[in-house]
């Protein structure tokens, strides 16, 4: 994550007015650092779980500099002829152009993403981060522990949780509308977990309950991820 992404944040800050980033990617695979997978779409928008801000900062696909497996692209449709067509054209920016946006639109806001381990493992790798340890939680809100919290046992892919919540996707897998629909679904759950009783007043309530399912998410992930093998979607996770 951007070194300045958490600066004027603290646990204590109210759940509902923290500045937040949400951000998503789409990816050439889900392993950055053994398969040497990249980031292939990203989007960016500034909010708040209270609605006040809602403003698209950055919806961008860039160059991953290497070829983006068939799997990968049947998801989110990114393909490697497609990319050479943009790559000829001028049109397709290296990581290294885009990366000041990146850190300047992560700075002094708490990160979200749907299922926040992956899509952080990603940005780390991409920033040029070391890699972390395999117990590693990174910082932020991560709708997916949400709806765990509340439908636990069920699928909580995002098309799932949306459907639930009577949030559009008009076009999943895309990074930009995948961002606001996993804005759109966090303040649907978040009204939903404190009727249910979850204290969800602050950060440090939203991390406590995140780290209650993270657990039973990560198994779950895990075992879907057997079964299909690892050579699967650049999105799966979702």
């Amino acid at each position: 994550m951007s070194p300045g992404a958490l600066s004027a944040i603290d646990e204590r800050s109210p759940l509902d007015s923290v500045p937040l980033v949400v951000f998503d990617t789409e990816t050439t695979g889900l392993d950055p650092w053994d398969e040497g997978h990249r980031v292939v779409s990203l989007a960016m928008v500034h909010a708040t779980l209270d609605g006040v801000e809602t403003r698209d900062v950055l919806s961008v696909v860039v160059d991953p500099e290497r070829s983006v497996p068939a799997a990968a692209a049947a998801v989110h449709g990114l393909t490697d002829a497609w990319l050479a067509e943009q790559r000829a054209k001028g049109e397709l920016p290296r990581w290294a152009e885009i990366q000041p946006r990146v850190a300047a639109g992560m700075r002094g806001r708490l990160p979200m993403a749907y299922n926040l381990r992956f899509d952080a493992q990603m940005l780390r790798a991409a920033l040029g981060r070391p890699r972390p340890p395999a117990d590693y939680t990174p910082p932020g809100l991560d709708p997916r522990l949400w709806a765990a919290a509340l439908w636990p046992g069920e699928r909580q892919r995002l098309g799932d949780v949306c459907q639930r919540l009577g949030v559009e996707l008009h076009d999943w897998h895309n990074a930009l509308a995948d961002t606001h629909a996993a804005l759109a679904a966090a303040r649907g759950m978040l009204p939903l977990l404190r009727a249910a009783g979850h204290r969800m007043d602050t950060v440090g309530d939203a991390y406590a309950l995140q780290r209650r399912f993270a657990a039973e998410v990560e198994a779950a992930y895990t075992s879907r991820r057997a079964r299909r093998g690892r050579s699967t979607r650049g999105s799966s996770r979702r």
